[in-house]
């Protein structure tokens, strides 16, 4: 089965098939070069692209004047297909098997055109779900991710969300650092995780995001009713300054009594 088959299996248009098989194939890449190779006319490619990003399995990032596109892992494509599963309440069985089948030839395409350095930006609530399944994803037992001015508005748009986060958290032998502002932590009761360690900002004090550090990335969410964006960076030295501010934070901020 060619890999735009696959695609279409797993619930994909043929557009978007088509579009994501070229973004796999080419790495980050502008319009241009993703109309060319994915033969959608050049009337429909933004549509295109923008529902792969709705989808939450497609990225972007401006530099200057342009937009450039980028996939996420393939393997994120099953948050895509329990999304279609909770929309229809359908089972997707055979979706399930036919990604667990071509997730190693799709991740080695994939790999294979990963930058070292990059910067991407996620769209919606799937968008910073995607980046929190990516932390659960690249961590390991012992790790500790830092979470930085969680605020009150996460509670109430992503509450069942994070109480899966750190089941899988906890599960996972993952530790976890939060700093909560003063009114999220106020906010609701607070339950009592053992993997994790929180504090809360004293009242008044705000950070200027919302952030998660994990390994070699920084991820900067703006989180309100409307709006849910994510901005995702990847490179070794912005974590190591981003993880060296908040262990200064975690030493002024409250701790839980």
């Amino acid at each position: 089965m060619g890999i735009r088959t696959v695609l279409r299996t797993l619930g994909l248009t043929d557009g978007e098939s088509r579009v994501y098989l070229a973004l796999l194939q080419l790495g980050r890449s502008s319009v241009g070069p993703i109309t060319k190779e994915s033969g959608v006319s050049s009337s429909k490619i933004y549509n295109v692209l923008n529902r792969l990003v709705e989808k939450s399995i497609v990225s972007y990032i401006v530099e200057g004047r342009t937009r450039y596109y980028s996939v996420l892992n393939p393997k994120y494509l099953q948050q895509f297909i329990e999304q279609e599963r909770a929309k229809t309440n359908k089972q997707l069985d055979m979706q399930q098997t036919t990604l667990k089948n071509s997730l190693p030839s799709l991740e080695a395409l994939y790999l294979s055109k990963e930058d070292d350095v990059y910067a991407n930006v996620y769209e919606g609530i799937e968008g910073i779900k995607a980046v929190f399944d990516m932390c659960l994803d690249e961590c390991s037992k012992g790790d500790e991710p830092k979470t930085l001015g969680y605020p009150r508005i996460a509670s109430k748009l992503l509450n069942a969300y994070f109480k899966e986060y750190n089941r899988r958290l906890s599960k996972n032998g993952v530790k976890a650092k939060v700093i909560f502002t003063h009114n999220a932590w106020f906010g609701k009761k607070r339950e009592k995780r053992k993997h994790a360690k929180y504090r809360y900002l004293p009242k008044g004090v705000h950070t200027p995001a919302f952030l998660l550090i994990y390994h070699d990335k920084v991820c900067t969410m703006v989180l309100t009713k409307k709006k849910q964006l994510c901005f995702v960076i990847k490179n070794e030295e912005t974590a190591k300054s981003y993880k060296t501010y908040f262990d200064f934070v975690w030493k002024s901020a409250k701790k839980v009594r």
